[in-house]
């Protein structure tokens, strides 16, 4: 960027810590050949949330490791986690990603909030 984004523009998206097995999920993403071009994939589902990862129920293409993941409460998106990496279980290809909710980005964010980073 040539210069910053103002804050009115750029606002966080809320999170949510921990999606539910079975949630609706959507994944923002976007593939090699184009990358100005994210679209959002909103047909998956949280397979299996376990401990802190979360399988994703998609078939996405190579690439979209760091895609942001979303789940929606009242109609509004929420962050809930970021793809990690693609994998198969059982011939059936899966992302996976981490769960939101072990405190450490809150920490982050409160210290960054104070100016403490």
């Amino acid at each position: 960027l040539q210069e910053p984004i103002p804050r009115a523009f750029a606002q966080p998206f809320l999170r949510q810590r921990r999606p539910v097995d079975g949630q609706p999920l959507s994944i923002v993403s976007s593939a090699r050949d184009r990358l100005e071009a994210p679209s959002i994939e909103d047909r998956w589902s949280a397979m299996q949330v376990s401990g802190r990862v979360v399988v994703i129920d998609c078939d996405l293409t190579d690439g979209v490791s760091g895609s942001p993941v979303f789940s929606l409460e009242g109609g509004e998106p929420r962050i809930t986690s970021v793809v990690s990496a693609m994998v198969r279980i059982d011939e059936r290809k899966v992302a996976l990603g981490m769960t939101l909710d072990d405190g450490t980005l809150n920490d982050l964010l409160l210290a960054a909030r104070c100016g403490k980073l």
